[in-house]
């Protein structure tokens, strides 16, 4: 019986120390900035550690950063190539990375290398944490 209490144990603990360290709840006020890009590889070996850059610089700013290149087979991805994901604890601190020089530098010195892009912010409205 004690093996039966203790795996129990064992399982809820484990649940709570995923729950709680690789999934943390996001605060109700947390906003994702989506940036979708479609751009030459070329490019994207400029524009990609220079993002990794600005992220890791405006990292006071930020809840979290992630970023990845287009894999689906589903051919729904417009072209789009690479991803950039934001999270903000709200939307002051979002608008604060919007006009801080080294974001606009940002901007300035690669906008013109991008075929397209799209931009997609949006209140985290659902957020439980692992299933």
């Amino acid at each position: 019986r004690w093996h039966f209490a203790a795996a129990a144990a064992a399982g809820a603990l484990a649940f709570w120390v995923r729950r709680s360290w690789i999934s943390p709840r996001l605060p109700s006020s947390a906003v994702r900035h989506v940036v979708l890009f479609k751009v030459e590889d070329a490019d994207a070996k400029q524009i990609i550690p220079a993002f990794d850059q600005m992220a890791r610089a405006l990292s006071h700013l930020l809840l979290s950063y992630e970023r990845g290149t287009q894999c689906s087979h589903e051919n729904l991805d417009k072209g789009l190539s690479h991803a950039f994901f934001l999270t903000f604890p709200d939307e002051a601190a979002r608008d604060k990375y919007l006009v801080h020089p080294l974001h606009e530098e940002f901007v300035a010195a690669h906008k013109k290398k991008l075929q397209d892009l799209c931009v997609f912010d949006y209140l985290v409205a659902h957020n439980q944490g692992p299933f």
